[in-house]
This record gives C-alpha cells, sequence and structure tokens, in this order.
C-alpha cells in the first residue's frame, strides 16, 4: 500500500508541506508530516483493488491543528487530539496554521492493529480503575514523540507511538485498591506495582511484534542500574524506553494523584534534573523536553486537559 501526497503551495502564504516515511510495513505506512499555515496534503491511494474496501487512516496532531475535508464535510483536530477515518474516496487536510502531523494509514492486513479489543478494552479498564490517569497514556505517547523528534527523527515509528501509548496497559491486571490507596505503599504492595511492565509486556506480545513489547517493558529502567523489572543500565535500554521514562515521570509529576496534588512544570522540572543530575535518567531525552517546553509546545494547565485518543 503507498500514500500518494500531493503538495499545494497556498499563493497567498507560499506554504508548503512535507512529509517524512517512518516506516515501510506493506499494509501500515506511518508519516511525519511539517505544515505550514495554509498548506494542503491532497491524499491518494494506491494499492490493490480490493484495498478500498476497508481502509483506516488516523492522524495525530502533535502542534497546531489541520481540518480534513471529505468531499461534503469537514472537521477540526487540534493539538493534542486525533481522529480516525475510513475514506472510500480521496481527500484533503488543510493546515490551519503551523502543524506537526502523523499520518498512519493501514489497509487492515498489517500486524500493527491500534484497534485491537483486548489492548483498548485493557487500557480503558486502567482507566476506570484509577481515575487519576485519564489521559496518561496518550499524554505520554505524544511528549515521547515531540521528543524523538528532537533526539532522532528517524527513529519516530509507529512501535514507538505502540509503545508510548500502550506503556501502562498492564495496569489493568493490578489490583485497584493499591493504585488508589492514599496513602505510603507497603513493600508488599510496591512489589505489586513494579509487576505492571511485565503485564504490559505479555499483553502486548500477544498482538505486536516484540520490539513493541520490549520498548514497553522497560520504560521503568535506570540508567544506573535501580529500575525495573530488568534492571538494565545504561545503553542497553533502548532510546525510545529511555525517552518514554521521562516522559513518563514528567506527567505523573504535573497531575493530581489519589495522594498528592500536581506539582508545577518548575518544582516537576526540578525533582527530575536530580535524577538526571544523579545519573538515573537520559540528559538528551530530558534537554528535548525542556526544549519543548521552553517553546511553549508543551504547556502548563492545557496539556493536562488531553484525554485519550489511541
Amino acid at each position: 500500500m503507498q500514500i500518494r501526497v500531493e503538495n499545494f503551495d497556498d499563493l497567498r502564504h507560499q506554504d508548503i508541506a512535507t512529509g517524512r516515511v517512518l516506516n515501510d510495513n506493506p499494509h501500515m505506512e506511518t508519516v511525519m508530516y511539517h505544515m505550514n499555515n495554509g498548506a494542503c496534503l491532497n491524499m491518494t491511494f494506491e494499492g490493490p483493488e480490493d484495498f478500498l474496501d476497508d481502509p483506516m487512516v488516523l492522524y495525530i496532531v502533535l502542534d497546531g491543528a489541520i481540518e480534513v475535508c471529505e468531499v461534503d464535510e469537514s472537521q477540526v483536530v487540534t493539538a493534542g487530539n486525533s481522529i480516525v477515518i475510513h475514506p472510500k474516496h480521496n481527500f484533503s487536510v488543510w493546515a490551519r496554521g503551523e502543524a506537526n502531523v502523523i499520518a498512519v494509514a493501514s489497509d487492515g492486513g498489517g500486524a500493527l492493529d491500534v484497534d485491537h479489543p483486548e489492548l483498548t478494552d485493557a487500557l480503558t479498564l486502567v482507566e476506570k480503575n484509577d481515575a487519576y490517569v485519564v489521559g496518561h497514556n496518550y499524554r505520554v505517547s505524544r511528549y515521547t514523540l515531540l521528543m524523538m523528534q528532537i533526539l532522532a527523527p528517524e527513529r519516530m515509528t509507529s512501535a514507538l507511538r505502540l509503545a508510548s501509548g500502550f506503556h501502562d496497559v498492564g495496569k489493568a491486571r493490578l489490583d485497584p485498591a493499591i493504585l488508589n490507596k492514599p496513602g505510603k505503599l507497603t513493600d508488599e504492595e510496591f512489589k505489586h506495582i513494579k509487576l505492571h511492565p511485565v503485564f504490559s509486556w505479555e499483553l502486548l506480545r500477544k498482538h505486536l511484534p516484540e520490539e513493541v513489547a520490549n520498548i514497553a517493558r522497560w520504560h521503568h529502567e535506570k540508567l544506573d542500574g535501580s529500575g525495573y523489572p530488568d534492571g538494565l543500565t545504561g545503553d542497553s535500554i533502548p532510546l525510545e524506553s529511555r525517552t518514554i521514562a521521562v516522559a513518563d515521570i514528567f506527567d505523573a509529576l504535573t497531575t493530581s494523584r489519589c495522594y498528592r496534588d500536581a506539582f508545577s512544570f518548575e518544582k516537576a522540572l526540578g525533582i527530575m534534573q536530580a535524577e538526571v543530575d544523579a545519573g538515573k535518567l537520559d540528559r538528551e531525552a530530558f534537554d528535548a523536553l525542556r526544549q519543548l517546553i521552553s517553546r511553549g509546545t508543551i504547556r502548563d494547565g492545557v496539556d493536562n486537559q488531553l484525554r485519550n485518543k489511541l
């Protein structure tokens, strides 16, 4: 399957849209687009004759806003949100302001199924069992992709998107009473909580490639070996997992939990800086996070309102 993209310049703005293919799965294509204000993507599908029977395109808007236009209807999608469409014909995507967008197109035949019921149901159960983490998985995925865009754009793959979006899916197997305990956890209770990366790995490897499962499994590892579940150190922890770790901790600190209120961005970054200096968190990933905050791409009081849109 291929997506043929025709780029048009808006004569009033001299705007352009550039795309970079992030994977070569024959059934799924993931493309990262940078679109200037007014730029248009005219999407045309090419593939087997039966491709248009059930195509699916997922748009994830990292920054800015887009307007998806299909024949006689259109919909605006803003930063931090996504839209899934099942087009039966060609359509256009317009930038409403400068926008960074990830498009994932599938003909339904690939192994990476973002709508797999067992995974999405488990993620829904996680949020039902712990209302304080509603939107956490989506925000971590968004932060991770934005950070990787700075760190290593060629590694912004669908595997990273799925691993970051489903990193906590294993919490569906945890005891809700422990998840929502307002006080300090006992040693046994903390051991129970520390099982969730393994549970995520077990669920993900049933339906997705091993790479996705492994990235999620190691999102609580620390560079000095003090993390879990495997006590990995340094570069033995994939960059993808190290980046998710920074995004995960940042979101956990800046959102309210049953045992404390949310920290300000300033306080959260101070706590994380100490972890970086102690050799626990990846310094380059943390620096990328700080860049995003200084640019206003991640904003206090805005991103915390985003809900899960996997």
